[in-house]
């Protein structure tokens, strides 16, 4: 999905539509979408400097971290951005720094929009998702879900204490 920059005139550009992205592109190897990504976006230019301020909703399938069950996140929230051309890095230094850090950036004479929609749905999927705040995890002897069901292990063995049984061998 290619937006020609040229399309963006003093009006400024608004998309809006829906669209289905690869799934192998989340950052969380084992999440799905669950539905198409549904977005609506202003797009206004300033030279070569492209201003993009957005809204994105969709909902995606990831696995717990306490759990490891999947379960959907819903994703509506909105973006802002502002893209360079990939040339107006100074390629001197081999990091980037503090103020390149505040920008994305785009090759060539357009923008690609899924790009840009891949990049935010990532960034809303927290780095630790949990299903509920009240979830209670596996069990870290037998594996059994603690939200469903309740183990056989002995109830004096707990985390700590197995590690440390562990450490005192």
């Amino acid at each position: 999905m290619q937006i020609e920059i040229d399309r963006i005139d003093s009006k400024g550009l608004v998309l809006d539509d829906k669209v289905a992205l690869d799934e192998n592109l989340l950052i969380e190897e084992e999440g799905s979408f669950l539905e198409d990504i549904d977005y609506s976006m202003y797009l206004s230019r300033e030279n070569e400097k492209i201003r993009v301020k957005g809204n994105i909703h969709t909902v995606v399938s990831i696995p717990c971290v306490r759990c490891l069950e999947p379960f959907d996140f819903k994703i509506d929230s909105p973006f802002s951005i502002t893209l360079l051309p990939g040339q107006a890095i100074e390629l001197t230094s081999e990091s980037l720094g503090q103020d390149d850090m505040d920008y994305s950036f785009y090759e060539g004479n357009s923008i690609d929009v899924a790009k840009i929609l891949m990049e935010q749905v990532n960034l809303f999927i927290p780095i630790k998702p949990v299903c509920t705040p009240s979830c209670r995890g596996l069990c870290p002897h037998c594996g059994v879900n603690f939200n469903r069901e309740h183990c056989q292990c002995e109830s004096s063995h707990n985390e700590i204490s197995y590690l440390f049984e562990n450490i005192k061998r």
